[in-house]
């Protein structure tokens, strides 16, 4: 069970939770933009900006059903697939055997 379990959570590392909200209404031109999370849209975009609270979006919305959509703005979940590297520090770095 242990092997099945982190062969998933291999998996999942490979999937990233991408926040795309699109404007309705372009600001300097642009219209999309690409976030880690819903928190970090505010910390670019107001809540007037995009005609919801951070916690009304998080409280009520469930982005992985289905997107939020207003006047203003629209806020969908994807995932960014990305790819297993060999780069970073490997534990047999630490330990010289």
């Amino acid at each position: 069970m242990f092997i099945v379990v982190l062969i998933i959570f291999e998996e999942m590392k490979k999937m990233r939770k991408v926040y795309h909200l699109e404007l309705k209404e372009p600001i300097d031109g642009k219209a999309h933009f690409y976030f880690g999370s819903q928190i970090a849209i505010y910390d670019t975009f107001t809540p007037e900006q995009l005609g919801i609270s951070y916690n009304v979006l998080k409280d009520r919305y469930t982005l992985s059903d289905s997107p939020y959509e207003n006047k203003k703005c629209i806020i969908r979940l994807g995932y960014l697939v990305t790819r297993k590297t060999n780069r970073g520090i490997k534990p047999q770095q630490f330990f010289s055997i």
